[in-house]
């Protein structure tokens, strides 16, 4: 049994790592983005008031974007939160419940 709990909490550390890795790359990909979206505007060949609206349309939206990965980020955490708490109040029955029933 014991061995048992030792297998799921590291399962649970391996998701958990796992999870944090994703929300890293998705976070450098979202940033890589923003960064290349940015250096291609301001490297075309544009009138600088016409570049200048393309900047502020291009940070907004990357913005955005950063905005809801982190939302998603954030939802996920506390998922996984609730996940682990109900797990903990759901733990298995030891053999002292049946001792204590009179069995």
């Amino acid at each position: 049994m014991l061995e048992d709990l030792i297998g799921k909490n590291a399962r649970a550390r391996k998701k958990a790592d796992s999870r944090k890795k994703t929300a890293a790359v998705a976070a450098g990909v979202a940033a890589g983005a923003a960064i290349g979206a940015a250096a291609g505007v301001l490297l075309a060949p544009k009138a600088g008031k016409q570049t200048r609206k393309e900047i502020a349309e291009s940070s907004k939206k990357a913005l955005s974007t950063v905005k809801g990965k982190l939302e998603e980020a954030a939802t996920r955490v506390k998922t996984a939160k609730a996940t682990k708490s109900a797990e903990k109040t759901e733990a298995p029955a030891t053999g002292d419940a049946a001792a204590n029933t009179g069995e």
